[in-house]
């Protein structure tokens, strides 16, 4: 972590990873967070309903930062490529970007959360971790167990009395998943939600199906990659299995019979009301599962071709062309990709109509003249919508055509060169000749 902070620093990923793992704050806090809120003389997060204290390193990146990018805005994650706010997906899509390169492969957003809160844990006492991690006293009681070995004889701090826990959903099933770890309800969650397995698929898995050499677990009809968290609870339930024992995955505490599915929901169902889920099943944790392989599968895809149609999209995935479709709608309400013509873009990439005049004559201004199929190119739109843009800004004494080109040239970029040498020009009295160029150049 203190690598790839020192990689990234005063960019984006690095303003995310600062924030959630140095002052514990959650996505929607990052995507929230204004510079108002900052204050660098007391070194404070001063948030609506806590404040913060940040480190050193924190308040410097922090700095550099707004001395960059507050021009942009009064938020503090904004893109500096783009000029404006990051959507709130973009900031998750940061922070595995940056993760993944540091090896930080199983490690998410909300973990670095989590271990903030923990390290908090191990040198405060509980109304300091309570008041600056924003979380409330059940969910201290829960979490102290973690760490109560770690402490000197003599030194377990009191515990508060419980109140209603009034956590997020996300925290609530990671502590499930903990204090469940050793129990078919647990173990069948872990399947689920890092796994994307069915009930059914989870009964029947036995010890033949686990090849913990390869780090894959072995269905009849597919492979799935071990990943560290699930791959760690199965190795512990493997440790205290007998040669007498079942090999069934899952088996019940007291008979030491293979878990049936119908009854599997119902534990898992316990398990999660326990925790305080109470409107939440199994299957719904397996299509999160599942609805998070495709993103994943969809940002892989844009990552290789820049964009996608919603054929491509059907064939990738085996859906039909309105399944696509959905998928690639749900992406866009969400913040992760937007529409131009037919492809669909990651949104970062793609230039809103407002900012597209603005993009095309900085651009200009540091590269020099484009031609109208470049400026297609560049904003990603059809070619009447790049014919309209240059008549508006050329009306506008803002772009000239270069004489003997089919270049266009911002009317502030002017130099002495052949190339990009601005001379105003009437189109009115040219245009005769511009049709006739035009229909010359597609007809051959």
């Amino acid at each position: 972590m203190e690598k790839a902070l020192r990689r990234y620093g005063a960019e984006p990923a690095g303003i995310v990873l600062a924030l959630a793992w140095q002052a514990g704050l959650q996505r929607r806090e990052i995507y929230e967070l204004t510079w108002s809120e900052v204050d660098f003389e007391n070194a404070l997060l001063r948030l609506p309903d806590r404040e913060v204290p940040i480190e050193e390193g924190t308040a410097e990146i922090l700095l550099r930062w707004k001395r960059r990018c507050e021009r942009f805005g009064s938020y503090v994650a904004v893109s500096d490529r783009l000029r404006k706010r990051v959507a709130e997906a973009s900031i998750s899509r940061l922070a595995r970007t940056a993760l993944d390169a540091f090896g930080q492969t199983e490690v998410r957003l909300q973990d670095l959360r989590y271990d903030y809160i923990l390290r908090q844990f191990r040198v405060h006492d509980w109304p300091y971790v309570l008041r600056v991690a924003g979380i409330s006293l059940s969910t201290y009681r829960a979490q102290l167990a973690k760490v109560v070995r770690e402490l000197p004889p003599g030194t377990l701090p009191t515990l508060p009395p419980a109140e209603e826990d009034d956590v997020g959903e996300e925290f609530k099933l990671w502590r499930i998943m903990q204090t469940e770890r050793s129990t078919p309800a647990g173990i069948a969650l872990w399947l689920s939600s890092q796994l994307g397995l069915q009930s059914e698929e989870i009964a029947r898995l036995t010890w033949d199906n686990v090849d913990f050499d390869a780090g894959v677990l072995r269905l009849p009809d597919r492979e799935l990659p071990l990943k560290v968290g699930v791959g760690n609870v199965l190795r512990e339930e493997r440790a205290r299995r007998g040669p007498e024992d079942d090999p069934h995955i899952l088996l019940t505490p007291r008979s030491r019979r293979p878990v049936e599915p119908g009854r599997l929901t119902t534990i898992v169902r316990d398990a999660l009301i326990r925790g305080g889920i109470e409107n939440r099943t199994l299957q719904d944790f397996r299509r999160d599962t599942a609805w998070e392989a495709e993103r994943a599968a969809v940002r892989d895809y844009l990552a290789g071709h820049g964009s996608i149609s919603r054929e491509e999209l059907a064939r990738l995935l085996s859906l039909s062309e309105g399944q696509a479709y959905v998928r690639l709608t749900r992406l866009a309400e969400e913040g992760e990709v937007a529409l131009r013509g037919t492809r669909w873009y990651p949104a970062e990439d793609v230039i809103a109509a407002a900012d597209r005049a603005d993009a095309v004559l900085r651009h200009m201004s540091r590269h020099g003249a484009m031609t109208r199929g470049e400026i297609e190119a560049m904003l990603r739109v059809s070619r009447p919508t790049a014919a309209a843009l240059i008549r508006d800004l050329t009306e506008a004494g803002e772009l000239a055509r270069v004489p003997g080109t089919w270049k266009y040239a911002a009317t502030k970029s002017y130099n002495d060169t052949d190339e990009s040498r601005i001379v105003q020009i009437d189109l009115a009295e040219k245009e005769p000749f511009v049709a006739v160029k035009s229909h010359i150049k597609q007809n051959t």
